[in-house]
């Protein structure tokens, strides 16, 4: 149910490619990567581009995989209390 439910209902065609938005960041990152020397980034900085680049897959990607993964955990336990007899 959550399945149809959160994903989005049209999917693209493979034939069509849309490229992702690239920021400065990418394109500095991608001179460097090529360059023995890189440039020192923070730790707060480097969460803050992660985390920038991660939500935009939390809810296509990672909602669903949570739900699948609450659904197993709750079958599971309801499961294991009907084999053994006992209540968690």
């Amino acid at each position: 149910m959550g399945y149809f439910i959160i994903l989005p209902s049209r999917l693209k065609s493979a034939d069509t490619y849309e490229a992702l938005p690239t920021t400065g960041e990418d394109e500095v990152a991608e001179r460097v990567v090529g360059s023995p020397i890189q440039a020192p980034h923070s730790f707060v900085a480097n969460l803050k581009r992660t985390t920038r680049r991660i939500k935009p897959l939390v809810i296509p990607y990672m909602a669903p995989l949570f739900l699948v993964y609450v659904s197993e955990y709750t079958i599971n336990q309801v499961i294991t209390v009907q084999i053994t007899g006992l209540t968690m």
